[in-house]
């Protein structure tokens, strides 16, 4: 048993994720060193300290409010789900983390032990990632060019303003849709054909380092041609 409570306290000051365990009044218990270095506190500032001073206003009430419904009712709201919520570093700065909370019960008594997981550079990098997304869509819904991408199977994913105007339609209508039913019989074979062709890994390398335009035409909806090409090599 001795070697047993010795390994589990190594777990507990090497793990890479913070781990609080509380009483079922919230009281701090237990802190392993990545909860102190997330939020700023050391082990003594935290022992003794209501769970709450680690959550901003919002999420204080709710914990605590959750926490005492689950000893009244047992019905689960947080016990046992992970959920994304945001944590309050001493200095008074917010970060996301995910929490996951679990009841364990020591002498006929229950504890919560909380698994705190920094999603601080996980949604840094969703924030990046939209960025780019909306600056590319502000690029494409600018062009005047019609600008269409398919799945392999010929799906529309995505269109500009451009290519939906010139087929009377709006980019909505489009999403989803078969590229080639806007296309007459003859054109729609070379557009399938070409899509087939670019889905290769050879596809990328073109005669003379060049792609060019074949410029066949797509029928519209009231029956008037317009310009729109479907890239093939030279």
């Amino acid at each position: 048993l001795v070697a047993m409570g010795q390994e589990l306290q190594a777990i507990l000051q090497t793990a890479a994720i913070g781990i609080v365990r509380i009483d079922a009044g919230g009281i701090i218990e237990v802190a392993n060193p990545c909860a102190e270095r997330l939020f700023g506190y050391t082990q003594p500032e935290l022992l003794g300290q209501n769970v709450a001073i680690l959550m901003p206003g919002p999420w204080r009430s709710a914990h605590e409010g959750y926490l005492m419904q689950y000893l009244a009712t047992r019905d689960p709201k947080v016990i046992g789900v992970g959920r994304s919520v945001l944590g309050l570093h001493k200095t008074g700065t917010t970060f996301p983390f995910n929490l996951a909370v679990s009841e364990i019960i020591v002498d006929g008594v229950s504890k919560f032990v909380g698994f705190i997981l920094d999603l601080t550079t996980q949604k840094q990098a969703e924030e990046a990632l939209a960025q780019e997304r909306a600056l590319l869509r502000s690029i494409i819904d600018s062009s005047l060019n019609p600008i269409a991408a398919v799945d392999r199977a010929g799906v529309l994913l995505l269109t500009n303003q451009a290519y939906a105007t010139g087929l009377g339609l709006v980019p909505a209508d489009l999403l989803g849709k078969q590229s080639n039913t806007f296309l007459p019989a003859a054109v729609a074979s070379i557009n399938q054909a070409a899509n087939e062709r670019f889905a290769r890994p050879s596809s990328c390398k073109a005669k003379r380092g060049r792609l060019k335009p074949p410029n066949p035409h797509c029928e519209m909806p009231q029956g008037t041609l317009s310009a729109w090409s479907p890239w093939r090599k030279m």
